[in-house]
């Protein structure tokens, strides 16, 4: 770990001391709710990111270990994160800068509903090295500032970079803070549905402090090239979702997997060839979706 890693993590520490930079569920004006009995699971898994990508292998990896260190954990609290990726630039594989908001998120189980406990936001740059034998580990950390010199700070990092994509980096950076709106409530509800599609818990929901729960969803999937691809959570800001190169028109069951090419398990939709293996965009609802083998 750099030294350069490790004093963005000190500083990352008092402010999570502070409360400056933490993310706490908000409290709506309209709390009317249904009254059920409470019931906590005892322990829960630990998510776990099972896909092939080695980036998100390392990413997912060094924000649990880290900020997520920041917060109470126990047995009865899981640590679900939400990386929201927003822009990579891997021209040098010694130094892969991943622009993104790196949400980390923990839980407790009530009944079938996730409800939050506890959780922040990490926006910035997280630096990857990629090794001669293709292994990645997280090298450092350029963070957004907080108070006066939050808005600079963020125009610093996204301005450096123009992937050529809409809306501009800045603009993606900035909208992600929103964890009620896309594209950070997309990751969270993909990265949920991951955690209950590779636990086999009984969860439909999550749920934040003071707000009606909110239905988590399937995790969405498809068939191409014989092989079975699941969400990423991620957008791809440079592609324009008129284009199309085929189309799924076979739907399976809820919330089964696709056995077939041109399989899904959420509905009819539009994919593109992006000249990448293991790696399709799905067009869904007028955006690029990136799905991934093990996503």
């Amino acid at each position: 770990m750099t030294k350069k890693w490790i004093a963005v993590l000190l500083c990352l520490a008092v402010l999570a001391c502070s409360g400056c930079s933490l993310w706490s569920p908000g409290t709506s004006e309209d709390e009317t709710s249904t009254v059920t009995e409470d019931n906590y699971a005892a322990s829960l898994p630990a998510f776990e990111y099972t896909g092939v990508n080695p980036y998100m292998q390392a990413i997912n990896k060094a924000i649990v270990e880290t900020f997520g260190a920041y917060y109470e954990q126990g047995e009865d609290i899981v640590c679900i994160p939400a990386p929201v990726i927003l822009a990579v630039d891997g021209s040098d594989m010694s130094d892969v800068k991943v622009w993104g908001n790196f949400w980390i998120l923990n839980y407790k189980l009530n009944n079938t509903t996730l409800e939050t406990v506890s959780g922040g936001e990490y926006p910035g740059v997280i630096h990857l090295a990629v090794a001669e034998d293709g292994s990645v580990a997280a090298t450092g950390f350029d963070a957004v500032q907080d108070g006066s010199d939050h808005d600079s700070s963020m125009h610093a990092l996204c301005d450096s970079y123009d992937d050529g994509g809409s809306p501009s980096l800045y603009e993606r950076m900035a909208a992600s803070s929103d964890l009620n709106s896309d594209p950070a409530l997309y990751c969270r509800k993909t990265y949920l549905a991951k955690y209950v599609a590779q636990t086999g818990l009984e969860i439909d929901s999550f749920q934040d402090s003071g707000w009606d729960p909110v239905e988590i969803g399937v995790l969405k999937k498809v068939m191409a090239g014989g092989k079975l691809l699941e969400d990423t959570g991620s957008y791809d800001y440079t592609r324009s979702a008129d284009h199309s190169d085929y189309t799924f028109e076979a739907v399976t069951a809820f919330a089964a997997d696709p056995s077939s090419d041109g399989q899904s398990n959420f509905g009819i939709c539009d994919g593109q060839y992006i000249g990448e293996e293991n790696r399709v965009v799905i067009n869904i609802d007028g955006a690029c979706h990136l799905f991934e083998v093990g996503g």
